[in-house]
This record gives C-alpha cells, sequence and structure tokens, in this order.
C-alpha cells in the first residue's frame, strides 16, 4: 500500500470531473476515446461541490500507473483510499510502459491518501440494503432477455432548480434500438447557478470513410452528435459542430484508434477545446 498526503476544506469529496455542473446528460461514449490501449487516463480528484474547485490528489506519481474504479473515504473522513494498475505492462511496442517496480512485479496496487488537515468526522453505519434490486437474478440455465431500449416519443424532463430539456427518442422499427436521441433546452439548470440553452442531438449514421458501410453489419455502426449548446450564469460558454455534426466510427469504440469526421468545439469560461487529430 502506498501512502499520499494533502490538505483541503472539509466540504470536498472525491469524484472524477465529467460535465460542466447544471446540464443534462445524454448518451456518449467519452470514456471510450480518453484511454490508449490499456491505457485509461483516470486520475483521482478531490472537489469541493460548492466552490467548484479542486485537485489531483496523487500529483507527481509514477505516471506510468493510472487509478482504476472510484475513491472511497474512510470512515472518519480523513483519507481515501482507491486502486491503481500499472497502464501499459502487459502491451506491446509502442504502448508498453517501464516494468512495475512493485514487489513481484505486481501489476496492481492499493493507495491510501491522507488529508491531515481534515479533522475526523463520525463514522456512520451504512445503511441497510434490500437484496430485491431492479436487476435479475442470475441463472446460469437461463438465456437473459435482450435489453431493450426506452421507448421512443417525447419526454420532458424538468431542471432541478428551473427550465426544462425536452428530450426525443426515435428507435428502429422492431423497437430494439435506439437510432437517435435529441434534446432541446430551455433555460435548464439543475443548480440554479448554471442555465443551458439550445439543442444537441447523437444518431446513429452511416459513414463509408469511416467504415460504416450501407447494407452491411456495420451500416449504422458510426455516431454522428449535432451540437448548438449556450452556457450562461456562473460559467459561460459553448459547444457546437459543423454543419454536419461530428461522427465517430467504429475503429474508436474496438481498437481505440480514434477516427472521425467534422468538428465539435467547446468554449468554457473563454478556454477553447477542440477535438484531437485522427490517430491522435
Amino acid at each position: 500500500m502506498r501512502t499520499n498526503r494533502g490538505s483541503t476544506s472539509r466540504n470536498c469529496r472525491c469524484r472524477r470531473p465529467f460535465r460542466t455542473t447544471g446540464s443534462a446528460p445524454i448518451p456518449d461514449h467519452r470514456s471510450a476515446v480518453h484511454r490508449n490501449g490499456n491505457r485509461r487516463f483516470f486520475s483521482p480528484w478531490l472537489v469541493d461541490v460548492r466552490a467548484s474547485r479542486g485537485f489531483q490528489i496523487n500529483t507527481g506519481n509514477d505516471p506510468h500507473w493510472n487509478a482504476a474504479a472510484d475513491p472511497v473515504w474512510l470512515a472518519d473522513s480523513t483519507a481515501v483510499v482507491y486502486a491503481e494498475n500499472l497502464a501499459c505492462g502487459a502491451n506491446p511496442t509502442p504502448h508498453r510502459c517501464a516494468d512495475s517496480t512493485e514487489p513481484g512485479g505486481r501489476n496492481s496496487r492499493l493507495m491510501i491518501a491522507r488529508f491531515p488537515d481534515l479533522e475526523p468526522s463520525t463514522a456512520v453505519s451504512p445503511a441497510p440494503v434490500s437484496d430485491k434490486t431492479w436487476g435479475l437474478p442470475y441463472d446460469p440455465d437461463t438465456t437473459p432477455e435482450q435489453a431493450k431500449p426506452v421507448p421512443a416519443g417525447t419526454y420532458t424532463l424538468p431542471g432541478r432548480a428551473q427550465g426544462s430539456a425536452t428530450v426525443r427518442i426515435t428507435n428502429n422499427s422492431a423497437g430494439t434500438q435506439s437510432l437517435s436521441i435529441a434534446v432541446d433546452y430551455s433555460n435548464y439548470s439543475d443548480d440554479g447557478t448554471n442555465i443551458i440553452n439550445g439543442s444537441e442531438k447523437v444518431e446513429r449514421v452511416s459513414n463509408t470513410t469511416l467504415g460504416c458501410t450501407p447494407g452491411t453489419a456495420t451500416a449504422l455502426a458510426c455516431v454522428t452528435w449535432t451540437e448548438d449548446l449556450t452556457l450562461s450564469g456562473r460559467h459561460t460558454g459553448t459547444k457546437r459542430t459543423g454543419p454536419d455534426g461530428f461522427t465517430l466510427g467504429p475503429a474508436v469504440w474496438f481498437n481505440n484508434d480514434f477516427q472521425a469526421d467534422g468538428t465539435l468545439t467547446t468554449e468554457i469560461d473563454g478556454t477553447t477545446y477542440t477535438r484531437p487529430p485522427n490517430g491522435g
């Protein structure tokens, strides 16, 4: 077990930054393009949810190690425990990392980050959990039913603080696969300080250039995003695609090979983020 030390305020919790607060999510595949082979670009951050600030708790650690799964607080709130895996020790060149220096050359390790500036809190016993859940019990002798998408139609999602998001879902004729999800935001906000307006859509499409050939099994394996969003309030920004949207091909899902058509540009508080180049 390795130990890091850091400091923070009481109103913090461990999480991985994901999206701007205040916006409703639509299905995406971001995790698939945030890795290179076995190298997953996950790092544990401590985030002050009231001040919208945070820091990486393992800054300066060996870059050949990546965080695995979600961190967990100790019962007294003075430390966080998380696992790390060697990023690409088992991969061939060009993705191979240096050999592990852990005892026995192990490729996984348990980390603990301690925060000496935090006063211990009273441990709270976990609430009982029922054995009855939404999940289906596993039966090796029974073939599970195929998962079904949300039924096609128009839905309204009210913001926790204000506004609403109108969601339109389109499925195939058999009702077994979602073909598109479109969302229109009207003064939507979950936190009351960040407000989303505009529209976005994700849909399955054909794209011969990216390997999604009509009439084949890969005909609808490409995914196109169309974005025209505006963020106002505490933070400001935009998220927009080009005239033909932004399309990812199946190579990014199956081979970790980033291949895309179109542009996707996000601006947050004056900082602009653009898509990586193909093969990047």
